[in-house]
């Protein structure tokens, strides 16, 4: 799965994988853009917008707690509206 990849660092991501034969999944909040990048390309796409400011909120209130998240350390937390919980985006 590559999020962003309507343009950019993300449609390029997304080409590689293709090209290598990759399973992959392109998901942009753009989906005219999204459906010009790819219109002849072998992928899923899904049109979402991701971003909900009260998810982030929560993340950043959970990481600024001593209490919470006293040992963590280079994590990378993804907040996806729960689309990584589905065994399909693994």
């Amino acid at each position: 799965m590559v999020t962003g990849a309507a343009r950019g660092i993300g449609e390029a991501i997304a080409r590689w994988l293709i090209m290598a034969r990759a399973d992959v999944t392109v998901v942009d909040k753009d989906e005219e853009a999204l459906k010009r990048a790819f219109r002849t390309e072998r992928c899923q796409t899904l049109f979402r917008d991701h971003s909900d400011e009260e998810d982030v909120a929560r993340v950043a209130i959970f990481l600024l707690s001593d209490a919470w998240s006293g040992y963590i350390t280079g994590q990378n937390i993804p907040v996806d509206g729960g689309l990584s919980l589905h065994s399909w985006a693994a």
